[in-house]
């Protein structure tokens, strides 16, 4: 997850409030010593495939989850 949490402080990740914004926020404030891991760890893994993408065009845009 450090890679993503990398680019959350450097402020390249935009997350759409939601009904469940605040209980994926709390989550990830504790991770790794979180009760649940899965939503931080399925974010993780989306954002490692997502850096993949050769196209500079779409890698350098923000990333935004919108989940709703």
């Amino acid at each position: 997850a450090l890679p993503f949490a990398s680019q959350v402080e450097a402020g390249n990740v935009l997350i759409v409030r939601a009904s469940w914004t605040d209980t994926y926020l709390d989550e990830a404030g504790l991770f790794p010593n979180s009760d649940y891991k899965d939503q931080i760890d399925a974010t993780s893994r989306g954002f490692s495939q997502l850096t993949l993408i050769q196209n500079a065009e779409v890698a350098a845009a923000p990333m935004v989850f919108n989940f709703s």
